[in-house]
C-alpha cells in the first residue's frame, strides 16, 4: 500500500531578484493507489534559507475546498481540507515562489533552495524534495 505520489515535479527553476513570482511545478500530477482524495499537503523551503531571505510560497485555492496558510517563520505553506486529487493538483500547479528581499541570495552565499513536498490522503503521507529557487 502506498500513499500519494508526486510526479512531474520540476527539479530546478530560476528566480530573479525583484521579479514576478515563478511557478514551481506547473505540470505536477498526484496519484494515489488507495484514495481519490487528499486531506492535506505541506510545501516547505527546507534548505538554503537564511534570516531575512524574504522567501514566500503562495497559491490560489479558488473553487476548491482547500485552505492555504503560509508561515513565514518556518517558510511552510500548509494546505488543508479534504478534496479531490484533481483539486489538489490545480492548487499545487499554481504554487509560486517569490522573495520580498533585495538580497535573496545572501550576496551569493545561498543561491539555491530545497523545496520539500508532502501530501496526506487521510491515512498515508508521502514526501519528496527538489532543489529549485533562486
Amino acid at each position: 500500500m502506498s500513499g500519494p505520489v508526486f510526479n512531474n515535479v520540476n527539479s530546478a527553476i530560476s528566480y530573479t531578484e525583484n521579479a514576478a513570482p515563478v511557478t514551481l511545478s506547473g505540470n505536477l500530477t498526484i496519484t494515489d493507489s488507495t484514495s481519490t482524495t487528499l486531506a492535506s499537503a505541506t510545501i516547505s523551503i527546507s534548505g538554503g534559507t537564511f534570516p531575512g531571505d524574504g522567501d514566500v510560497l503562495a497559491t490560489s485555492t479558488v473553487g476548491t475546498a482547500i485552505t492555504a496558510s503560509y508561515n513565514p517563520s518556518t517558510e511552510t505553506l500548509s494546505l488543508t481540507g479534504v478534496d479531490t486529487l484533481a483539486d489538489y493538483r490545480q492548487v499545487l500547479d499554481s504554487l509560486v515562489f517569490s522573495s520580498t528581499s533585495n538580497n535573496p541570495t545572501n550576496f551569493g552565499s545561498n543561491t539555491t533552495r530545497t523545496i520539500t513536498w508532502s501530501a496526506n490522503d487521510g491515512s498515508l503521507t508521502s514526501s519528496g524534495s527538489t532543489p529549485p529557487p533562486p
